[in-house]
């Protein structure tokens, strides 16, 4: 044998004779070389072994008759130099000694580096048409989602044509056509030399007196086929293309075209309705209603998976009564193509006048036709008077088909400038092609009221269907609106340009000349009512005043709808917030009073928002809790989230949602922990825009959040002073619901709860103006309005109990939760003042906490983070008697620090408004101290002010239960937030 020393270059070619003998043998090669162990040919002549390129259970590695390669799995493909070169990764000399060897032939013949490939159509065999009997069966690759079958008008097989994805159109269709190459038959992916039928062209000529509907794709005709029965459904061989499709079947036949909703659709259908026309068909082009979205087409038909994604609206009998209207417009003319009809406009019984120019439009027919072909020759024949007066009634009455013969004209040859001058001049027009699709829109957008946001967000009211909508004018709807308002208009569709130069100028003309207004989501305010967006279809809101509540139409606020949010049910009259108890898993009577408080903050306008922080271990129905809270307040299609990875994406949801819920929390980052907090109370982020320019992109915003977790997720101090905590206790199998039977109850007692919530805030209007705290919270807005609104649902210092409750048990738990305020707490036990630097603090807390807590992570490393540490700590220390002070001392200016115990910091101090009254007793009834407004002094004492108990409108009873000493409860009870605790010096009482 040959060495590869002695072949000539590795660029040079093998012979024919060599290359058809390597084929030949490629089986026996790839056996010898690479151990493949072939299966019998399949139908086309294929046989499989185990890829030798990777490690595979199934056969996907294939040699075809002609010693083509392929994997289907690695794709491993080439000839058999190539295949060995590849796999053995030697040289292609060396696979092509390989080769030879296997074969027993002489080594000295030059080697191919790659194979060759000829794109010629004579490769590809003769096209054999139609399908003989004798025929090999088609079988379509293995990843072929589905196959159609081409036949002619006499029902003889012409082609298959397979759908298969693609990696970036999402799918691909495919031709496939039989090939004679000598003796052998066999099916490739080509329609060289073919030109296609029809779709389904033996039923159009079987039913001759049935309405032809032209789709766009065989998978839209196989629906309408299967739903429309009485038309035949035809479309057009992709592939080929529409000049290239045999359309002699349409002769004398009426066509319904349907195009698909978007540009290529609209544009295919224009380009197959002047073939029809050319070929003798009547057609008539299906005005698409305006509420179907982008990509909609007849394969959408009553797809109930397809409903939520498009219009539920779109059934079958929708289809018939539009095409029935589309049928029953008359027709201008024969041989000219139909105007796209209104389908709310009369029918023709009802307006039995003619269009007009129909008489010119009528002769115009035998003027136009072979006009393209005039122009070859004669490039004035478009300017015959004649013929100009036809193109005048053309563009005037189908301005769609008027500019698909412009196009043409152009092509051939014509100056079409100075055609649109005559054209213009004909109309009485001083000349030009009229006005640009750019200014039909700007003026079209008049119609709309105009205004801009305080952020310079330009929006638009428009007026649909005897209500108001608001849309941000960069928004699809808006887009849809006017493109849908062009139509009407020209009949035609804007390009892009125009529609986005129309809608800068838009938009410019909102930010200057037209008035600023605020743009709400959810909830809204203005002068002295709360709004409340429905977010139905009719665009009602709840309007909210101290005189009561009602459901309004155009509500004298704006809202925006972004994507997701869903509509709340319609509130009813007298509800009762006791109707949501039975859906929370809440362990106390106290639980369910912060809960109902923070919902009625979430209804108001504005901030600060406490974050609600739900914890509680597996089965605790964590999630169903937050989703009945999201649901009930702020419906969303995706009422929970995971947290977002970086604050922009957080502020960005902000944006979008009123309530934000975020699920499985395992913890909280400290970037996220103070975006939380700048949430909750207030505050924004900025971002460069486009990152091409100095502008930037502000986001502000106030929401309410959620956040749900097994562990104790919130540590740090600044968002636990901002947050409720509620623990949620696991739920015994017994008392487990079903899903389904779950939010199906819910679903009923909905509008009852949110009737409940808003008369609740009717009173709380009604009282804010003399409602006090004498030492608020840090979140005084939030207490100060749920205080105003208590006594519609409990007693007076209801709520304050609550919360001082909930917020001495969040400070014992963030305590625990920093090994340094635990280690200073202890260290300050045994002492009442300290003072020194933060070096000398740090060595005294290393030696009290041990080698282990100075080596874990959360221990600081130097002075500095300790001080840091210490200053976040000081709120919540100094609630458990702990004071700490920062001063410059001596000449040095010595930066020292003084920390101070009181003698009373021995239990966490209430300041419950009944601290000072005797204990709930009465197992029937909320027993306060009589409180109209909540003033609490320095030492934790309530004033009452000597008003009367207030036990009109309160909810469901709570029982009271009896607790052991306020220090033996701080001792042994655990950390686990939402108890209500009221502690006093004497004892405890629980709701």
């Amino acid at each position: 044998m040959g060495t590869a020393s002695s072949a000539p270059s590795a660029g040079e070619l093998l012979t024919d004779a060599r290359r058809t003998q390597l084929d030949a043998n490629a089986r026996l090669i790839l056996k010898e070389v690479l151990g493949c162990d072939f299966g019998p040919e399949d139908l086309r002549g294929w046989a499989h072994s185990l890829c030798p390129g990777h490690e595979e259970k199934t056969p996907s590695f294939g040699v075809g008759r002609d010693g083509a390669c392929r994997c289907q799995g690695c794709g491993l493909k080439g000839d058999v130099i190539k295949v060995i070169h590849t796999v053995r990764r030697c040289s292609f000399a060396q696979a092509r000694d390989l080769a030879l060897e296997a074969i027993g032939s002489d080594g000295a013949v030059p080697v191919r580096v790659k194979p060759a490939k000829s794109t010629k159509a004579a490769d590809l065999g003769d096209l054999v048409v139609p399908v003989p009997e004798n025929a090999p069966t088609f079988s379509a690759p293995i990843d072929a989602l589905a196959v159609y079958t081409w036949r002619d008008a006499g029902g003889a097989l012409v082609a298959h044509t397979v759908r298969q994805p693609h990696p970036n159109r999402g799918k691909t269709v495919k031709p496939w056509t039989l090939r004679r190459k000598g003796s052998h038959m066999v099916w490739r992916s080509t329609d060289a030399g073919l030109t296609p039928p029809l779709y389904n062209a033996a039923n159009i000529a079987a039913r001759p007196e049935d309405v032809i509907l032209f789709v766009e794709g065989e998978k839209a005709a196989d629906a309408a086929t299967q739903s429309l029965p009485e038309f035949v459904a035809t479309t057009f061989m992709g592939s080929a293309g529409i000049d290239r499709t045999d359309w002699s079947a349409v002769a004398g036949r009426r066509v319904v075209v349907w195009p698909d909703a978007d540009d290529t659709g609209l544009k295919k259908a224009q380009a197959a309705e002047q073939k029809i026309v050319q070929h003798g068909g009547s057609t008539f082009v299906v005005k698409l209603p305006v509420d179907l979205p982008n990509g909609w087409d007849l394969a959408d038909i009553d797809v109930p998976e397809n409903h939520e994604k498009y219009s539920a609206e779109m059934t079958v009998d929708r289809v018939r009564e539009i095409i029935a209207k589309t049928l029953a417009q008359p027709m201008l003319s024969v041989r000219s193509t139909n105007r796209a009809v209104d389908h709310d406009v009369p029918t023709p019984s009802e307006t039995r006048d003619e269009p007009k120019d129909l008489a010119p439009l009528s002769t115009a027919s035998v003027t136009l036709d072979g006009l393209i072909e005039r122009v070859a020759t004669d490039p004035g024949a478009p300017f015959v008077p004649d013929t100009l007066q036809c193109l005048v009634a053309l563009k005037k009455n189908d301005a769609a088909a008027f500019e698909t013969l412009r196009a043409q004209l152009k092509r051939a040859g014509c100056r079409v400038t100075e055609l649109d001058k005559a054209i213009a001049e004909e109309n009485g027009a001083p000349g030009g092609r009229g006005p640009k699709q750019a200014d039909i829109l700007i003026e079209l957008a008049a119609e709309a009221e105009l205004f801009h946001s305080p952020d310079d967000t330009g929006y638009a009211d428009l007026e649909m269907d005897g209500h108001r909508e608001t849309r941000s004018i960069r928004s699809k709807g808006f887009r849809r609106w006017l493109a849908r308002r062009f139509f009407q208009t020209t009949q035609g569709a804007p390009n892009s340009e125009a529609l986005q130069s129309a809608l800068n100028v838009i938009e410019a003309n909102a930010h200057f000349d037209a008035p600023q207004r605020e743009v709400h989501v959810r909830v809204g305010a203005l002068d002295d009512r709360l709004y409340l967006d429905l977010s139905d279809d009719a665009w009602r809101a709840v309007e909210i005043d101290t005189d009561g509540w009602r459901v309004i139409d155009n509500p004298p606020v704006r809202f925006r709808r972004a994507a997701g949010m869903q509509p709340l049910p319609q509130p009813t009259p007298g509800g009762s917030v006791e109707a949501l108890r039975p859906f929370l898993n809440l362990r106390s009577d106290p639980d369910f009073v912060l809960v109902v408080a923070w919902a009625l903050a979430v209804l108001r306008n504005r901030g600060p928002y406490p974050v609600l922080v739900l914890s509680g271990e597996q089965g605790s129905a964590k999630s169903t809790f937050s989703a009945i809270l999201r649901s009930l307040l702020d419906p969303n299609t995706a009422p929970l989230r995971a947290l977002p990875r970086e604050d922009r994406d957080l502020f960005i949801a902000a944006n979008n949602s009123h309530v934000l819920t975020f699920d499985n929390v395992s913890g909280l980052p400290t970037w996220i922990s103070d975006t939380i907090c700048r949430l909750a109370t207030g505050g924004g982020f900025a971002v460069r825009q486009l990152y091409t320019d100095q502008d930037e992109v502000l986001f502000d915003a106030t929401r309410p959040i959620v956040l749900n977790g097994i562990e104790e997720i919130v540590t740090r101090p600044d968002l636990a002073d901002r947050a409720l905590f509620l623990t949620l206790e696991p739920i015994p199998d017994e008392r487990r619901r079903p899903e389904k039977e779950l939010w199906s109850a819910f679903e009923t007692e909905r509008p009852c709860i949110l009737g409940g919530l808003l008369d609740a805030m009717v009173r709380g209007l009604r009282m804010m103006p003399q409602t006090r705290l004498e030492e608020p919270p840090r979140m005084a807005d939030f207490a100060l309005w749920a205080t105003a609104c208590e006594t519609a649902l409990w007693p007076d210092g209801t709520f304050c109990a609550a919360y001082c409750g909930n917020r001495d048990e969040a400070i014992e738990g963030v305590i625990e939760a920093d090994q340094i305020a635990t280690a200073l707490r202890t260290f300050m036990e045994t002492r009442t003042v300290w003072s020194g630097t933060s070096t000398e603090l740090l060595g005294a807390l290393g030696d009290q906490a041990g080698d282990g807590a100075k080596k874990s992570k959360g221990w600081p490393n130097s002075p500095r983070g300790l001080a840091g540490r210490l200053r976040r700590a000081a709120t919540f220390l100094r609630k458990v008697g702990v004071e700490i002070d920062f001063r410059r001392e001596g000449r040095a200016r010595t930066r020292v620090i003084h920390i101070t115990r009181s003698a009373e910091s021995a239990g966490v101090q209430s300041s419950a408004p009944s601290a000072s009254g005797p204990n709930p007793s009465d197992s029937s009834d909320f027993r306060f101290e009589p409180v109209r407004t909540v003033l609490i002094d320095a030492n934790g004492r309530a004033d009452h002010g000597g008003t009367d108990p207030v036990t009109t409108g309160l909810a469901k009873p709570a029982k009271n239960h009896s607790r052991a000493d306020a220090d033996d409860a701080d001792a042994n009870a655990g950390h686990q937030s939402g108890a209500l605790v009221d502690r006093t010096a004497t004892g405890d009482s629980r709701l």
